[in-house]
C-alpha cells in the first residue's frame, strides 16, 4: 500500500522545535503514522549544535516509528529538502519548517481530502492553504498568500493564475504535492535561490489542478531566530539576496515550460501577471531595492518588458508618495560608505 502522506521535517539546530513539530503530527494522527497512512522523516542538516543520538533518542520516545536521518555535511536548506522528497514515495508529501507546527485536526483534513477521489478525479497535483503567521508570543501577527476567501480548485495552468498561485507555494508548511511531479533538474539548476518552493511549484502546478483550502492549517513561527548567514553577513545583504532571489524565482516560474504557440491573449495576460508581481515586490521593497539597485535586482530583468514596466509604475509609485525618497537612499549609502 502506498502511504497517502509523507511530513518532512529538515531540521538545522533547532532540537526543541523538531520535537515539537513532531508531537503535532502525532497528536491526532498516531494511528495514521501506525497504520501506514502517514510517514514523518526527520533530517538533521548536520546542525553543529545538535547531537544526533539525542535527538534520535527523543523522536523514538515519541514514537518509533518516526524516521530519522542526518547529514555528513551541511548541504544548506533548498538542498536537504531536494533530498528528502526525491527519495520521497508517498503520494503526497509535505514540509513542516522546524519551527513550525501542524494545526489540531489538519493532516486529517488533508487525508480526507486526498482519500475522496476529487484528488485523483481533478488530477490535482498540490494542495495550498494560506499562512498564518504568529509572533512567539503567540500574537497573530499576519495572514498571507490567501487567494480566495472560500475553498477552490485551479486547474492545471490557469490562466491569470499561475504567478499567484506559485508566489503561495514559498510557505513551505502549509503547501501539499506529489513528489513524482517536481522538476529536480530545474530544482538544482537553481539550488542556492532562497525561494525554492516558487520555483519547485511551477512544475507541479504545471502538471495538474490545485486545490486551494481557506483554513489555517499549520501554525508559522514569524520574526523569531532565522539562520540566514549563508545569504548575508548583515541584515541588510540578507535582504538584498531575498529581493534578488525572489524577483528571480518569479522570472523562472513565468517562463517555465512557455509555449511559443499561445495564443496573443495568453501572451497579454502572461506580461500582465508577471508585470503585477515584479511591481507588488519592487514596491514593498522599495528600501532595499533603491538602497542597492544593482545587486537586488537580477541582471536577466532588465531586458524583460513587464519587468521594465513594473519598474516604471514603481518609480512613479515613489515619486507620487514619497518625493524624497530616493534622496534620502542615497545619501544614506553615500553615508555608510
Amino acid at each position: 500500500m502506498t502511504t497517502a502522506l509523507s511530513v518532512l521535517i529538515p531540521v538545522y539546530q533547532r532540537f526543541t522545535g523538531a520535537l515539537r513539530a513532531s508531537r503535532s503530527v502525532l497528536t491526532h494522527n498516531q494511528t495514521d503514522l501506525e497504520t501506514g497512512r502517514i510517514q514523518l522523516i526527520i533530517c538533521d542538516d548536520a546542525s553543529p549544535s545538535i547531537d544526533p543520538d539525542e535527538l534520535r533518542r527523543e523522536l523514538a520516545a515519541i514514537h518509533p516509528l518516526i524516521e530519522f536521518r542526518r547529514n555528513v555535511t551541511n548541504l544548506g536548506m533548498s538542498a536537504n529538502i531536494l533530498g528528502m522528497v526525491e527519495s520521497c514515495r508517498s503520494f503526497y508529501c509535505t514540509i513542516l519548517t522546524d519551527d513550525d507546527w501542524f494545526e489540531p485536526g489538519a493532516l486529517t483534513e488533508i487525508l480526507r481530502q486526498l482519500e475522496s477521489g476529487v484528488i485523483q478525479k481533478q488530477s490535482v497535483t498540490s494542495i495550498m492553504s494560506p499562512r498564518y503567521s504568529y509572533l512567539e508570543s503567540g500574537e497573530l501577527a499576519a495572514v498571507s498568500c490567501r487567494i480566495q476567501d472560500s475553498n477552490c480548485l485551479f486547474p492545471a495552468k490557469p490562466r491569470g493564475q499561475s504567478l499567484p498561485l506559485a508566489e503561495g507555494a514559498y510557505i513551505l508548511s502549509g503547501y501539499f504535492f506529489r513528489p513524482d511531479c517536481v522538476d529536480f533538474d530545474l530544482w538544482r539548476q537553481h539550488i542556492d535561490n532562497a525561494f525554492f518552493p516558487i520555483i519547485y511549484s511551477a512544475s507541479i502546478m504545471k502538471t495538474g489542478s490545485t486545490l486551494y483550502l481557506n483554513q489555517s492549517l499549520v501554525h508559522h513561527t514569524t520574526q523569531n531566530l532565522c539562520h540566514w548567514q549563508a545569504w548575508g553577513e548583515s541584515d541588510q545583504a540578507q535582504q538584498v539576496r531575498l529581493c534578488h532571489d525572489y524577483l528571480e524565482s518569479l522570472a523562472i516560474v513565468s517562463g517555465y515550460g512557455r509555449s511559443r504557440n499561445r495564443s496573443l491573449g495568453d501572451r497579454v495576460h502572461t506580461h500582465q501577471q508577471r508585470m503585477k508581481s515584479y511591481n507588488k515586490r519592487l514596491i514593498e521593497k522599495r528600501d532595499v531595492v533603491l538602497a542597492d539597485l544593482g545587486k537586488s535586482i537580477p541582471l536577466r530583468l532588465w531586458v524583460d518588458p513587464a519587468f521594465l514596466q513594473a519598474f516604471v509604475r514603481f518609480l512613479y509609485f515613489i515619486f507620487r508618495t514619497d518625493p524624497g525618497f530616493v534622496i534620502r537612499g542615497s545619501r544614506k549609502k553615500r553615508q555608510e560608505r
